[in-house]
């Protein structure tokens, strides 16, 4: 075969090519089918968008204590402390937190803020914006126990606030609670605002949800799961509102675990999103999903132009309990970007003390 011919033929060939890959649907439109027949969006990477050199956030604080000091309020244990939401108001920071006393399962739950001018010295606030007593649901014989997720101001006026109901240590769906201030005082909705749907994707549980305020209403992301059984085909959905209390669930799910052998390929949920520019960016948690909620657990991370279709820009979580040797598993995250940098709040467990503790970590740079 001459030159020129084979010269022809490699050019019939790239040509083709081309054209096999432009009729490919788009990656954030393809659905793949999961348990029960329900379609689900798979969201897959774009290859051009792989970072050359991997996000990784660093911890700032000390590893071995928590930023928060140890309470001083009655009734407040200090011992386990999850980090479920972080915010700013005029030049102060809040962290909204879950004070578990006795651990887990808990004897009870205070739902609490610390408050920061600078984000590295905190002060807890005297006393809990909500306890065990505040809830108004019944399930039998069994403890109810609110879980505070995600805080956010109200346009038209005062604060909701988004938490999971527990029946002792099982979770029921998603209440929330009102206020015209932060101090209070807090009224919690009669009825649950989110509950899973046994004819979708969520059929088992929702969870961790985190509300915005886009667009003139409000969004929520959450996690939910369609099985029963810990850690079951879980995924990330969404829900939209006008006033906060009475929701919309979109019936597919955004986001769901990836393919292949990576650290978020068993689970993905508890979603933190902030908006970044042009473009939003989500944090979410994973981990082995063998039950425990305890091995392997990392973070990672996805950007979005709208906050619906995400792409993954790397392989590599942005954080794991293998990078420090102290760490054991990690749990609840906070999520903000006031400037650069990009700021982590990370319930952790592990030496030297005993029950979990908060961290800080940082990433600076741009996140494309």
């Amino acid at each position: 075969m001459n030159l020129r011919l084979q010269f022809c033929m490699l050019g019939l060939i790239v040509a083709y090519s081309q054209y096999v890959y432009s009729q490919q649907p788009d990656p954030v439109q393809i659905k793949t089918i999961t348990a029960d027949s329900i379609a689900r969006i798979s969201l897959i990477s774009r290859p051009s968008l792989q970072r050359a050199v991997p996000v990784k956030f660093k911890p700032v604080s000390s590893t071995s204590y928590s930023i928060l000091p140890k309470p001083t309020a009655t009734g407040f244990d200090g011992m386990y402390t999850n980090v479920a939401d972080i915010f700013e108001i005029e030049g102060t920071y809040y962290i909204l937190y879950n004070d578990l006393v006795g651990g887990w399962p808990s004897k009870d739950i205070n739902i609490a803020l610390a408050s920061s001018k600078d984000l590295e010295t905190w002060t807890r606030q005297e006393n809990a914006l909500l306890s065990h007593k505040d809830m108004p649901f019944s399930f039998g014989d069994k403890p109810t126990f609110g879980f505070a997720t995600s805080i956010v101001k109200n346009p038209k006026g005062g604060y909701l606030l988004y938490f999971d109901v527990l029946a002792k240590d099982v979770n029921k769906g998603i209440g929330v609670a009102t206020a015209p201030t932060l101090d209070g005082p807090w009224k919690v909705h009669d009825e649950m605002i989110v509950i899973p749907d046994p004819d979708n994707w969520d059929a088992f549980f929702v969870t961790s949800a985190q509300v915005l305020w886009v667009n003139n209403e409000f969004r929520m992301y959450y996690s939910g799961a369609i099985e029963e059984g810990l850690n079951k085909e879980t995924a990330i959905g969404i829900a939209t509102s006008k006033d906060g209390i009475h929701w919309k669930k979109q019936t597919t799910p955004i986001f769901n675990k990836s393919e292949g052998m990576h650290f978020d390929s068993k689970k993905v949920d508890n979603p933190r999103v902030i908006k970044d520019g042009d473009q939003w960016v989500m944090v979410y948690r994973s981990d082995n999903a063998d039950g425990t909620f305890a091995d392997k657990s990392s973070l990672g991370i996805v950007i979005s132009t709208n906050g619906i279709y995400w792409t993954r820009i790397q392989e590599d979580s942005i954080l794991s309990e293998d990078d420090v040797s102290n760490w054991r598993t990690i749990w609840g995250i906070a999520f903000i970007k006031p400037r650069d940098p990009y700021h982590l709040f990370l319930e952790y467990v592990g030496p030297p003390v005993y029950g979990t503790r908060i961290n800080h970590a940082t990433y600076s740079g741009n996140i494309k």
